[in-house]
């Protein structure tokens, strides 16, 4: 927790935790708002939600505004959370056999919220992905 809040995240008090499986069948984006405030990530939604004006010539090249990265979630497959949280600023959401440095580590900063989900977990220890 405390390398997830060093990043600038606000999390939870008890974080970090799994979440149910059936958070993965959620399919309109409020839904996914009103959920993730419940589970305490109100201040971390209103964080991801900021953009910023970038300094430089990034302006004129198309980059005029910097976003902040939020709250990453992994599930297990393929499900309609995935379009159901395209809309909310910041927040991505992965497949576990898709997971990699980038979007752990967005900027070679190690620390970003991640939830998963319990399905996540389990094809995790089911397919013994990213272990020796």
């Amino acid at each position: 927790r405390a390398l997830v809040e060093r990043r600038g995240h606000h999390t939870p008090q008890e974080y970090p935790f799994a979440i149910d499986a059936s958070f993965e069948h959620l399919s309109k984006t409020k839904d996914v708002e009103n959920a993730l405030g419940a589970l305490g990530f109100t201040e971390e939604l209103e964080r991801s939600a900021k953009k910023k004006v970038r300094a430089g010539l990034g302006k004129m090249r198309g980059r005029r505004y910097r976003k902040r990265k939020g709250i990453l979630i992994v599930i297990g497959e393929s499900c309609p959370l995935e379009k159901a949280a395209q809309n909310i600023p910041g927040i991505d959401v992965v497949m576990v056999n898709a997971l990699n440095a980038h979007v752990l580590a967005p900027g070679a900063m190690p620390g970003r919220a991640t939830v998963w989900t319990t399905k996540a977990l389990d094809s995790l220890e089911k397919n013994k992905l990213f272990t020796n």
